[in-house]
């Protein structure tokens, strides 16, 4: 199959060569009138978006703007979109033809047959130049808003399991399931659109580890809609409270461990001994809040999004 891989890969970088042309050329020179003025001044200056907020997509948008002119911010975040876009074409493309493989080149007799080869390449390219052209796409793909890297996380994790059936016989192929969750993880900081992903890939699962059978798919179905159920009502929804208790722990902790560095500081530097100094409570309990206001500072733009834009 190295052949097949080897045409694979320049196959996909070449149909991502054309979706990323076509997204830079007509990218939006500024913000559209919905959402994406919104993303993008926030995105500049690290703020805060509506729920359930977008923390990722803000982080790399403030990348992608570092010192640009202000001017030049929208059109910054509008390539880094093209840009995640293209990248979702060229999944988009390396998952079809890892589909078709599965159905035309099923032993090595198949793999050096140059006629289903292309049958198999053409499908990937047909497919996923039709998706790069196609109208709502296309529109997400050149302004500023979290669909365009959504759909590329998006596109990433579902080719992952793919990847991860390909490799599923290999002693380390649960590295792939591994990289897909924390993906699917990072993915709720741009958008939930990734969540719909778990039902399908239960099925890749089920279908490469178990025989089939059609109590199995039914459960597997089941299983999967739990997981989404729970993902998004049990951890997502619930975040707010989980975010505050890990803030009530943060703050005690860190309150310790200031308290127990004033408590033993030498006289001067250089001492031979450390010895107990009397420090006035009012200004230990400052330096105890200033510290946990620098490190909330940091942590809370992102705990806001992730407990779905619900204040701290």
């Amino acid at each position: 199959m190295t052949g097949f891989n080897r045409l694979n890969n320049i196959v996909g970088w070449l149909v991502f060569l054309v979706a990323a042309t076509t997204y830079t050329l007509t990218l939006e020179p500024t913000a559209s009138f919905w959402d994406c003025g919104e993303f993008l001044s926030a995105a500049y200056k690290l703020q805060v978006v509506h729920p359930p907020g977008a923390a990722f997509f803000l982080t790399l948008g403030r990348i992608f703007t570092l010192g640009a002119d202000p001017a030049d911010v929208a059109w910054r975040v509008n390539f880094m979109n093209g840009l995640a876009s293209a990248f979702s074409i060229l999944f988009l493309f390396w998952t079809i033809t890892a589909i078709a493989r599965k159905i035309m080149l099923k032993n090595e007799s198949d793999a050096s047959n140059m006629g289903k080869i292309i049958a198999v390449l053409g499908a990937g390219a047909v497919g996923a130049l039709c998706y790069t052209f196609t109208d709502s796409f296309w529109f997400s793909a050149v302004e500023g808003e979290v669909y365009a890297l959504s759909s590329m996380t998006t596109a990433l994790v579902f080719w992952l399991i793919f990847k991860w059936d390909s490799h599923a016989d290999e002693a380390d192929s649960d590295r792939w399931l591994i990289l897909l969750a924390f993906l699917m993880g990072i993915s709720a900081g741009i958008h939930l659109l990734n969540l719909l992903c778990i039902p399908a890939i239960c099925f890749v699962y089920y279908l490469r580890r178990f025989t089939f059978s059609w109590v199995g798919l039914l459960k597997t179905f089941l299983l999967g809609c739990v997981i989404l159920v729970f993902i998004q009502i049990g951890v997502i929804a619930k975040n707010s409270i989980h975010c505050g208790v890990f803030r009530s722990h943060l703050r005690e902790f860190l309150r310790n461990r200031t308290r127990r560095r004033i408590r033993f500081l030498p006289h001067h530097f250089g001492s031979s001994h450390r010895s107990r100094i009397v420090v006035d409570p009012a200004k230990s309990q400052r330096l105890v809040e200033n510290r946990f206001l620098n490190v909330r500072f940091h942590f809370d733009f992102l705990l806001f999004h992730v407990c779905g834009g619900h204040s701290l």
